[in-house]
Formats: structure tokens, C-alpha cells, sequence
């Protein structure tokens, strides 16, 4: 009986993994990071690339408010905007890998630093790739400021003497900003001021 509810179980899982569906952008940092999320917990899923220049019915249906990817729709319901499907994937898939710590502190750490992400430091690197002379020279020393307090949390503060910003193994904060700098990689070669990744930055991009 045991092993019957066991094969129930797991196929009822697998099940519930095929309704999820990511509308996104190759273009897209904050697709990446979805679809980084869900090969790490094991998930399988349907993908829907967009034309940002031509966004579909679909897309405009499922995210009637901001009209941007990604967006998860699983069993129909949908979602937007990247970190909370990141923290829905952990809620709705818990025997799956977990992306946030388990502790209430840390996990409350861990999604302060994913709203810096993208409340600060997004912007900022924004606004370098929007600006040309001396506004994307200003633009790029905030960069630098918001790199460096990332950089100053990883050497003394919450995430000192860690691998990566979840321990030993690859967390939500890891996966948004393994995809932050990507973008710094592939848009440095096409502006006159340099973005410079601050050295334990880069350890969770090798």
C-alpha cells in the first residue's frame, strides 16, 4: 500500500509539473532567471518564446497589468514578475529543491536582497545601457555603489564565508544575479565606460 500511495504520489506530481507554462524572452534576464529556477528544482514545463515587438494575445491575457514577462501559468492561473514566481515555485513545489533558506531570518534576509536587486541595482544598470557621456559615466558609479554594498554583504555581513548566498548550493539570490551578470558581460563590449563586477561578486557567475 505504501508503495501504491508512493507511485500516486508521483504521478500526481509529475502531473501538476506538466500545467506549468512560462511565457518569456531569450532577451530577457528575468525569463533566465525563471527558467534557471525550475531546471535547478527539477521541473518540467512548456515554453512560449515572445516578440517584445509584438506581444501575444496570450501574453497580454495572462498579464493584463504590466504586459512584460515572464509569466508562469500553472493549472491555468497565472503569474508575473520573476522573484515571486521564484518564491510561488518553492511554495507550490516543496519536495522539490528549495530556492529560499528554511529559516524565517534568512529567508526574510534573502528577499530584502532580492528586492535591492531589483529595486536598486536593476535601474541602475538600466539606465547605463539608456545613457551615453557623462550620464552613463554617473550611471556606471552607481552600479559600482550597489555592487560594492553586495560585495561589502558577502565578505562581512549576512553572507560571509559562504560558497554562494544560499550556503553550499545555489539559492534564489544566486540564480538573479548569475543572471545580472550576463547582461554586464554582454553589454560591456558596446559601451565606452566599463561595468567592473566586484571580486566576490564574480564567484557566483563561475
Amino acid at each position: 500500500m505504501e508503495k501504491a500511495a508512493e507511485n500516486v504520489d508521483a504521478g500526481a506530481a509529475a502531473q501538476l509539473q506538466l500545467q506549468l507554462k512560462l511565457f518569456g524572452s531569450w532577451a530577457s534576464s528575468y525569463t533566465h532567471r525563471v527558467q534557471l529556477a525550475m531546471r535547478l528544482k527539477g521541473l518540467a514545463f512548456e515554453y512560449a518564446e515572445e516578440d517584445l515587438g509584438n506581444k501575444s494575445d496570450a501574453l497580454l491575457r495572462h498579464n493584463p497589468v504590466y504586459k512584460k514577462v515572464p509569466v508562469l501559468v500553472h493549472d491555468g492561473r497565472s503569474l508575473a514578475e520573476s522573484v515571486i514566481i521564484l518564491q510561488y515555485l518553492d511554495d507550490a513545489f516543496p519536495a522539490s529543491r528549495q530556492l529560499l533558506p528554511a529559516d524565517a531570518f534568512d529567508r526574510a534576509v534573502a528577499r530584502f536582497w532580492c528586492h535591492f536587486g531589483d529595486d536598486k541595482l536593476g535601474p541602475a544598470v538600466g539606465a547605463v545601457f539608456a545613457s551615453t557621456g557623462e550620464e552613463q559615466e554617473a550611471a556606471v558609479r552607481q552600479v559600482h555603489e550597489n555592487l560594492a554594498l553586495i560585495e561589502a554583504e558577502l565578505r562581512e555581513g549576512a553572507f560571509k564565508g559562504r560558497r554562494f548566498f544560499g550556503g553550499d548550493e545555489l539559492s534564489c539570490l544566486d540564480i538573479m544575479h548569475v543572471c545580472e551578470t550576463g547582461i554586464f558581460v554582454g553589454f560591456n563590449g558596446l559601451m565606452s565606460e566599463k561595468l567592473t563586477l566586484c571580486s566576490s561578486y564574480q564567484r557566483v557567475d563561475h
